[in-house]
């Protein structure tokens, strides 16, 4: 089948979550089975039209990849790359690229403390996670002026592709000469 690619999925530990996932794209036509095995969890080697990576499956469209919905919210489609579930004003997408709870309305990136540091320095620390799936996050720290406007070419990075320090990551860095200074953090998940 030409544009197919082929490969094993084998986690034990996530046996419903891909086997339900495995069954939608069947259903759609977008895979075929070669082999099934319930022994030992779930080795499923499935062949996905489209696909070279099976965390990045996204049959509804909205940005989101199916298994991060199923394992949120037991189906595809209850939220789109827009909604809020949780109502913090953090969209569900950038929940999921954030690692954070979009079940939870205190779960979600934001800056947790800064302080101030003798020699013109200041401590950032924010609420990071420890979720790797489908890659580790890396965050990004930054100063502006104005962060209102989000306007990159704005901005003072402070550092960047910071791995995570775990449930809170913290930097200190020369705080910027500027009468009035805002800070940011962005995230990314590092592709593997």
């Amino acid at each position: 089948m030409s544009g197919f690619c082929t490969y094993l999925i084998r986690y034990p530990n996530k046996a419903g979550i891909l086997l339900a996932l495995a069954v939608g794209l069947l259903a759609a036509g977008m895979a075929r089975a070669e082999t099934w095995s319930a022994a030992l969890g779930l080795s499923v080697n499935i062949t996905v039209a489209g696909q070279d990576d099976l965390w990045r499956v996204d049959l509804d469209g909205d940005g989101i990849p199916d298994y991060w919905e199923i394992v949120q919210f037991g189906s595809i489609g209850i939220v789109n790359g827009l909604s809020d579930f949780d109502g913090d004003g953090f969209p569900d997408r950038d929940e999921y690229i954030a690692g954070t709870n979009p079940r939870d309305p205190d779960s979600l990136l934001k800056i947790a403390d800064l302080g101030f540091r003798p020699g013109g320095r200041i401590a950032i620390t924010w609420d990071s996670t420890t979720v790797v799936e489908p890659g580790p996050r890396r965050y990004e720290v930054f100063a502006s002026d104005d962060l209102r406007n989000n306007d990159p070419t704005n901005r003072v990075i402070l550092g960047e592709n910071i791995p995570s320090g775990g449930r809170e990551t913290t930097i200190t860095n020369e705080l910027p000469a500027s009468d009035w200074v805002h800070f940011g953090v962005g995230v990314q998940i590092q592709e593997e």
